[in-house]
């Protein structure tokens, strides 16, 4: 699912918003067998690493893991969450292009 619709008028560059996709793939991925993840838990993924990537950040593992622990309960007690298991991002080059 392409981080595009997410945008909502923010403008980055090709390349950020490539890193961002990527991110955003790799965080879905780590949530897919997540019997309650829903289109809200997408939006808010979304939008935190857009928020991120508004602040600099450009690193698509980074946006990832960040995303993932701004929305995992554990994440604010320093736990692995959400984040755990997280897919790397080698096994999902194909299904990010």
């Amino acid at each position: 699912m392409p981080i595009r619709p997410y945008l909502d008028g923010h403008k980055f560059d090709g390349e950020t918003i490539r890193q961002m996709g990527i991110a955003f793939e790799l965080a879905l991925a780590s949530l897919r067998d997540r019997p309650d993840f829903d289109d809200p838990i997408r939006a808010a993924l979304a939008q935190r690493i857009i928020a991120l990537a508004k602040a600099g950040e450009r690193d698509a593992e980074r946006l990832c893991e960040d995303a993932l622990r701004a929305l995992s309960p554990a994440g604010l007690a320093g736990g692995r969450g959400l984040a755990g298991g997280r897919p790397s991002r080698r096994n999902l080059s194909g299904a990010l292009r």
